[in-house]
């Protein structure tokens, strides 16, 4: 699944304008100072999470938990590393335990979620499903997948490869992954939504089984790929396949940009007392997607452009200043107004991004300024 590298997990503060000498109150000098990233090692940092208690390991490390943090140091990060994740309890078998993690000068943090389920108890033998029988995800599956999905063979199907094992199907959610990718219109854009653990393994067979998975009707209309062939969700939500053996099947939302707006909304605006050296301080910034999609729409979404609905957090910044004094301390943020299309359906969300503090003196006093962290 693609990313888009205006997000930033944990935004970068830039401090777009610092204090210089000026020669009176009413004759302020303002020097831009382009800041960003440092020359020296960086601290890259990936957030793992999951539905349930779990060993992950990364670079090296291993931690236990619902959720974990890890840390890479270099000045130049490019290879690609993988975030591992094993279920403490062994009864949830089911999910993707590896997800690699891509850093780069413009996304130094990185989030990944995992999710595991245990495997459906609904089973049905070879010789019920030759008859006409149809097997589904239990109750509990459905649940915490989120999604119902069903398995029938049409009369007369010869089953080879595995011949006496029984059927059964489990549904679980991909890892959201972290790759990059320019943002512009036309984009194409896809996400995978589901995957289908179908049983029984290396099962092969004579005539095109069908296989039917109910996204819910918000998700009417999409355009979905099964294992690489297109498929357009009915009215009703539904989105029925063929196979004709056994693998992991994932259902991947295609789209594309069909629109997007760069804006910037100011978060604060506050008079401060400058000291002599490295002055610090607090802002509140928006985190996330803002969006009024729910369901799959908003799992699409978020699967996109890396985050969850909108969150405020705080965070700090800092500059430098030679001399005491008083100024303006502006706080812009950056975001992106986009429209994601699939087939006949849209969805928009509010994507924020990049913050940037501006700091302009308000008194002839002598000062000048550095790079926020």
């Amino acid at each position: 699944m693609k990313k888009f590298k205006f997000l930033s997990a944990m935004a970068a503060l830039l401090v777009a304008g610092a204090m210089v000498s000026c020669t009176s109150s009413d004759d302020p000098v303002i020097k831009p100072v382009v800041s960003g990233l440092t020359t020296g090692e960086i601290t890259y940092k990936v957030t793992v999470t999951s539905n349930v208690e779990t060993k992950f390991s990364f670079n090296g490390e291993t931690k236990t938990g619902k959720t974990a943090e890890f840390e890479v140091n270099a000045s130049n990060y490019k290879a690609a590393l993988t975030a591992k994740a094993e279920p403490v309890d062994p009864a949830y078998s089911v999910g993707e335990k590896n997800a690699k993690v891509s850093f780069s000068a413009e996304k130094q943090t990185a989030l990944v979620e995992f999710n595991f389920v245990k495997p459906s108890t609904e089973k049905k033998s070879q010789a019920e499903m030759k008859a006409g029988a149809t097997v589904s995800n239990d109750a509990e599956n459905t649940k915490a997948a989120g999604i119902d999905v069903s398995i029938s063979l049409p009369e007369g199907t010869e089953i080879t490869g595995n011949t006496t094992d029984p059927f059964s199907i489990t549904a679980f959610q991909m890892p959201s992954s972290q790759e990059s990718a320019e943002i512009k219109k036309n984009q194409a854009v896809s996400a995978d939504i589901y995957t289908f653990d179908c049983k029984p393994d290396g099962a092969v067979f004579s005539k095109d089984i069908t296989l039917k998975a109910n996204l819910g009707k918000e998700a009417a209309g999409l355009m979905v790929a099964v294992n690489d062939v297109n498929y357009i969700v009915d009215n009703d939500g539904f989105v029925t396949f063929k196979a004709k053996h056994f693998s992991t099947i994932t259902i991947t939302i295609l789209g594309k940009i069909v629109s997007f707006t760069d804006g910037k909304k100011t978060i604060s605006s506050n008079s401060i007392d400058l000291k002599a050296g490295e002055n610090v301080f607090s802002y509140k910034m928006n985190k996330g997607i803002e969006t009024s999609e729910t369901g799959v729409g908003l799992f699409y979404l978020s699967s996109i452009f890396g985050d969850v609905h909108m969150d405020v957090v705080e965070e700090t910044g800092s500059f430098n200043s030679t001399a005491a004094g008083k100024a303006t301390l502006t706080v812009e943020q950056k975001y992106i107004d986009v429209t994601v299309q699939s087939n006949t359906k849209t969805f928009s969300a509010r994507v924020w991004g990049e913050v940037v503090a501006m700091i302009t003196p308000t008194d002839g006093e002598a000062h000048s300024g550095g790079a926020g962290n």
